[in-house]
């Protein structure tokens, strides 16, 4: 899988620099962004492919980040992993209420984070491309035109 970028939103700057070393090392371009409203206004400018998001922040909290970004066009369908402080049944269904795509819990496992990470990025390759587009091509077939034979279908 190429490089992605991914925008960390944490408030806290121990987070980010671990967050910031675990996803270069993995070889992702990552973005910061150190409050929730500094995280939408990354989030909507710089289009990353997914979003680290603690939940715990002063202001506006993750919660609330990723309910404005759920409502915009540009950043509906982006994966966003929410951080938990902790793995309460409240938590977790406060953060899935929110529009998250998954969530771990502090102190973040990095093999878990990644893995996740991953799973995440490789379903947005799977998700149904722009129309007329198939997924492994770049530009539309022209309509009417056939593949030539004995070749296999892709």
């Amino acid at each position: 899988m190429s490089s992605k970028r991914i925008l960390v939103v944490d408030d806290s700057a121990s987070s980010v620099l671990w967050a910031r070393t675990i996803l270069g090392q993995a070889r992702h371009e990552v973005l910061i962004a150190a409050s929730g409203p500094e995280g939408v206004d990354v989030a909507m400018k710089q289009r990353p492919d997914l979003i680290l998001l603690d939940a715990s922040m002063p202001g506006m909290d993750g919660f609330e980040v990723c309910r404005a970004l759920r409502v915009h066009d540009a950043t509906r369908t982006v994966p966003i992993i929410m951080v938990l402080a902790r793995n309460s049944e409240e938590q977790v269904a406060e953060a899935q209420r929110s529009g998250c795509s998954d969530h771990v819990t502090k102190p973040i496992d990095k093999t878990e984070l990644l893995g996740k990470v991953r799973a995440l990025l490789v379903a947005q390759i799977g998700r149904v491309p722009a129309a007329g587009l198939h997924p492994l091509r770049t530009t539309p077939r022209p309509v009417g035109t056939r593949r030539a034979s004995g070749g296999s279908a892709a």
